[in-house]
């Protein structure tokens, strides 16, 4: 607020400053700021008392639109009671958020699988596309023994390595001659 509208406010209000005379500006800046805050909180009120019942309805809709949605989704692994007590636990306003019907989605999920004692079967076996620790392609290494061994048998180390690098993970394998 400028000086000059606190001034007319003061002039309006008869305040003035009891030193000098003049009109009180500092408190005519007071009282302007206290009617405004008055306004704003009485247009608020006034608004949130016009649009609070569309508000809430519009809630409670999206809110039961997601319970459908993650109950349908889930059916195989989550016991929809375990989601609708979950759910009935937060305001629609809360649950009216697709983020938060996941998260209440998950946490019935857990709670069903932690209830029943066993994790389900997956759909299908995993599929392995790289071996152990991520290297690109079998190394085959002999330790002393095995070295011992070969040698023994008359195997070299580069024989070794030709023979090892023929072996199949979780194949029928022949070993030697």
């Amino acid at each position: 607020m400028s000086d000059e509208e606190a001034i007319a406010e003061a002039r309006e209000l008869e305040l003035d400053d009891a030193r000098t005379g003049q009109p009180d500006v500092e408190r005519a800046k007071r009282i302007i700021a206290r009617r405004r805050a008055d306004v704003t909180s009485a247009a608020q009120q006034a608004a949130q008392a016009a649009v609070g019942p569309i508000t809430s309805a519009t809630a409670q809709d999206r809110s039961r639109q997601n319970f459908i949605s993650m109950a349908q989704q889930n059916r195989e692994t989550v016991d929809p009671r375990a989601l609708a007590e979950m759910w009935a636990q937060l305001p629609h306003e809360l649950t009216a958020h697709p983020e938060v019907a996941e998260l209440i989605r998950d946490a019935a999920i857990g709670k069903t699988i932690r209830t029943k004692g066993h994790v389900p079967r997956a759909e299908r076996a995993p599929v392995f596309t790289e071996p152990a620790g991520g290297r690109t392609g079998p190394t085959y290494e002999m330790d002393r023994m095995a070295t011992s061994l070969a040698k023994n048998a008359g195997i070299s180390q580069a024989d070794f390595k030709k023979s090892a690098s023929s072996y199949t993970p979780g194949a029928s394998n022949v070993l030697g001659d």
